[in-house]
């Protein structure tokens, strides 16, 4: 459990910060509680009728997405529940892998729309991703690209040597216009 009102906590205990809190009924993530605490531990006493429930839903439906806590935008979100959510995913297992592949993958689309190409998948390959992506017409290709910045370690065609002088974006311009190479 975490205090809804940091504030009241700090004034009541002296402290603020994460509690077990036992023999929870019927509870579900993000729902808020009152427990009552007898000088050892703290012990579920009912599910607080005041706690927005759909607000316990929206964040779980957010986890659920793979949002980071930074990102969240829930209407009456509170700094308190902001934490919750900040620990609730630390706990959760692989929520940082799914971010940051989520993120990957974001960032990788991006390049690839912005050149008019688009992403079909990637694989994690250590210092850089290899990328399944197509151009507008259709046709697939598999490159290397850095993930530090996108700059193309393989293109998958022949660039005499010249894989590097190109990102992601621009390759796909580059693959397009091959044929005019004549």
């Amino acid at each position: 459990g975490y205090p809804v009102n940091e504030s009241d906590a700090r004034q009541r205990f002296g402290t603020v910060k994460p509690i077990p809190v036992h023999l929870v009924e019927g509870g579900v993530a993000f729902e808020q509680v009152v427990a009552r605490g007898d000088g050892k531990a703290w012990w579920f006493q009912q599910l607080d009728r005041k706690g927005d429930p759909l607000l316990a839903e929206q964040l779980r439906e957010q986890l659920k997405q793979i949002t980071p806590p930074e990102e969240l935008d829930v209407k009456g979100l509170t700094p308190e529940m902001r934490i919750v959510y900040d620990l609730v995913t630390q706990q959760t297992k692989d929520f940082k892998a799914k971010a940051l592949h989520q993120r990957d993958h974001r960032r990788l689309e991006q390049a690839l729309e912005m050149g008019g190409g688009a992403l079909q998948q990637f694989h994690d390959r250590g210092e850089f991703w290899q990328v399944r992506w197509s151009t507008a017409d259709g046709k697939h290709h598999i490159s290397a690209i850095s993930k530090q910045d996108l700059t193309v370690i393989s293109s998958g065609i022949c660039l005499s040597g010249r894989d590097r002088d190109f990102d992601l974006q621009s390759l796909v311009g580059v693959i397009e216009a091959r044929d005019n190479w004549d």
